[in-house]
């Protein structure tokens, strides 16, 4: 399997997660970079929260 089809069914199974989901694959590079750029400030964001709150 290759990258694309890892990505194309990682998408498909968020799809059926279900409760609002909802997943929409990058529709190019420069859409993956900052898609993978705003998760690792949402997740560098939510470790200081997390970190403060001890």
């Amino acid at each position: 399997m290759n990258k694309i089809d890892k990505y194309i069914q990682a998408f498909e199974e968020a799809g059926n997660i279900g409760n609002g989901a909802l997943a929409v694959p990058p529709q190019n590079e420069l859409d993956k970079q900052e898609r993978d750029r705003l998760m690792k400030e949402y997740l560098l964001n939510k470790k200081e929260k997390a970190s403060q709150k001890d």
